[in-house]
């Protein structure tokens, strides 16, 4: 049994789809949403139980909440969870914690993805 959840927050299906088969195949245990406000539900949820959310997989352009602004709610409620931001070079970190979160600049390969997901689960907060 996978130890690490990842959440998967893409409105994009066939990215999603791609994403979670890689995670899982590399034993991950994924959740998929397709927007930034069913993320923060999520991982709100999935904090009160034994499956918390070990690291999101997000992208930065979603129609709502976006993946900066998910990441900034989550600074507001105080919730510590790494964050990998999928994105072009154009992804702006202005007023984004810069601790806990990282970028995987588009396109990327699935090698790539399985080392920044494995070095963002090593994060530990102070």
């Amino acid at each position: 049994m996978a130890t690490e959840h990842i959440l998967i927050v893409d409105p994009v299906e066939h990215a999603c789809v791609s994403l979670s088969i890689i995670l899982r195949r590399s034993g991950y245990f994924v959740t998929v949403v397709g927007e930034g406000q069913q993320a923060l539900d999520q991982i709100v949820q999935c904090g009160n139980s034994s499956r918390p959310v070990d690291l999101i997989l997000t992208n930065s352009q979603m129609v709502g909440l976006s993946g900066t602004e998910l990441i900034l709610r989550l600074q507001e409620l105080g919730i510590r969870v790494p964050v990998l931001v999928m994105e072009g070079r154009s992804f702006g970190m202005k007023g984004v914690p810069r601790e806990g979160v990282d970028i995987i600049e588009k396109p990327f390969m699935a090698d790539q993805l399985l080392e920044k997901v494995s070095k963002a689960l090593k994060i530990k907060f102070a």
